[in-house]
């Protein structure tokens, strides 16, 4: 009776101790970066958010992790870029305290992704904004996975599409790395026209120059002989 009471209690806090890990640690945490100027001149910031991976990291560490991937797609300021120079060096999992905020077999990743257009004196800019995290299985091998994006959130043209991601390629051999070698659109409604989102259809292993193919949709109005109005991707 005493060992199955101790084996009780043991799994009652393992697994609290899972459920604070997916629930508490893996969480979307703040993270500001540069985009530009306005029309104005002034500087525009905006929060893209980013997936905390470890427990017991602090938010300002977790936002310096993310600069690389950040900078990637938007102009960073040179304060936030030297931060992260400076930090990237470290092991999150040597930190004092930290442990893989989803366990050893998941990641924190992005459960969905908002779109937003913000204006800038070069033009509309796009930015991707990380509206919530979720533990996401580590995959073995080179996978195409879902990858929700909102497009005109908030508004009578709301869209939701699954735009896909390469995940997986562990243990894949030095040089190769799981990448999207096919891809395929799909359109939304606008408040002034009909846009094309391009979307992930397949995913492979591939060394770091390769070729895909390219094919380009363009979005095509005409009227038939009856007079009514055609929509069709050429």
């Amino acid at each position: 009776m005493g060992y199955e009471y101790v084996t009780a209690v043991l799994g009652k806090n393992t697994e609290s101790r899972n459920l604070y890990t997916e629930r508490a640690c893996c969480r979307r945490q703040s993270h500001v970066i540069y985009i530009g100027k306005d029309i104005s001149g002034s500087p525009v910031n905006v929060d893209v958010g980013v997936c905390r991976t470890h427990c017991g990291q602090s938010a300002r560490s977790a936002s310096l992790e993310a600069g690389l991937m950040s900078t990637k797609y938007y102009e960073s300021s040179t304060l936030d870029f030297l931060r992260y120079k400076k930090m990237k060096h470290l092991d999150p999992s040597s930190w004092p305290g930290s442990v893989p905020s989803c366990g050893p077999s998941s990641t924190c990743e992005p459960a969905g992704v908002r779109v937003d257009r913000v204006m800038l004196r070069e033009g509309l800019q796009e930015v991707e904004i990380i509206e919530d995290c979720h533990c996401e299985a580590k995959m073995s091998r080179c996978v195409r996975a879902p990858s929700l994006k909102t497009y005109y959130s908030e508004t009578p043209y709301e869209a939701v599409i699954d735009a896909g991601k390469c995940t997986g390629s562990k243990g894949a051999p030095e040089g190769f790395s799981c990448v999207p070698t096919k891809f395929d659109s799909t359109f939304i409604e606008t408040p002034n026209k009909v846009e094309l989102i391009q979307t992930v259809a397949q995913c492979k292993l591939r060394e770091g120059c390769y070729r895909v193919p390219y094919v380009e949709h363009h979005y095509e109005i005409t009227y038939n002989d009856d007079g009514v109005k055609v929509h069709s991707l050429r």
